[in-house]
């Protein structure tokens, strides 16, 4: 839904090339708050501690 919208309100030339751009930015944005999520998390396994 999200690519579909963009598709429709973004007139760009090359408008797979910014989609699949724009999915990488959130990916990572997603990657790198999961990351910070899982940093501030301690480990509660009895392996890990």
């Amino acid at each position: 839904k999200l690519r579909e919208m963009l598709s429709q309100k973004i007139q760009l030339e090359n408008t797979t090339f910014e989609i699949k751009k724009l999915q990488f930015v959130i990916t990572t944005k997603h990657q790198y708050s999961l990351n910070s999520l899982l940093s501030e998390q301690r480990p509660t396994h009895p392996i890990l501690n």
